[in-house]
């Protein structure tokens, strides 16, 4: 019986990876197989302390993930980018989606994150360079910050594949 879960939670880790390489909530997905196999181990090799860590790993990838286009523009009103960045990724992911089902998410974030980032930047300034610089530098941190939360993500694969019984 064991060999049958283990193969499902490695498909659903393989799953959870891959949807976090798309910017959809593959790391939230992984914590849920943590907790579900230990609810199936009685928490004997996934434990609380595991999934401590790796409750605290999600948490951490999602705020990098959010935060990381404000921390690449270093600026006053980062609370400005960080606000763009988030209502255009999550416009352009919704419409990427529709246009293209899985890559278009990510792309249209990506989009979404530079078109509204170079709208406020040329909002605050009028100038030109300045919008251009301030959306590259966003598009920059927020490509930064899915690479760390995909790190995450492996890691916690790792993690919980670790811990399966055989």
């Amino acid at each position: 019986m064991h060999l049958f879960i283990n193969l499902g939670i490695i498909a659903l880790l393989i799953l959870a990876t891959g949807m976090t390489l798309f910017s959809l909530p593959g790391n939230a997905v992984l914590f849920l197989t943590a907790l579900g196999y230990g609810f199936y181990d009685h928490f004997t090799h996934m434990s609380y302390l595991i999934l401590f860590f790796l409750l605290a790993a999600l948490i951490a990838g999602e705020w990098l993930e959010f935060t990381a286009a404000s921390r690449a523009n270093r600026r006053q009103t980062a609370w400005k980018t960080t606000l763009a960045t988030f209502l255009g990724a999550s416009a352009g992911g919704l419409f990427g989606t529709d246009l293209l089902p899985v890559v278009g998410s990510l792309l249209g974030a990506l989009a979404g994150s530079l078109i509204t980032n170079y709208a406020v930047e040329y909002l605050r300034t009028s100038s030109v360079r300045q919008a251009r610089t301030a959306a590259v530098r966003a598009i920059t941190g927020q490509i930064w910050g899915y690479a760390i939360k995909l790190a995450i993500a492996l890691g916690m694969s790792i993690t919980i594949l670790y811990t399966l019984v055989w």
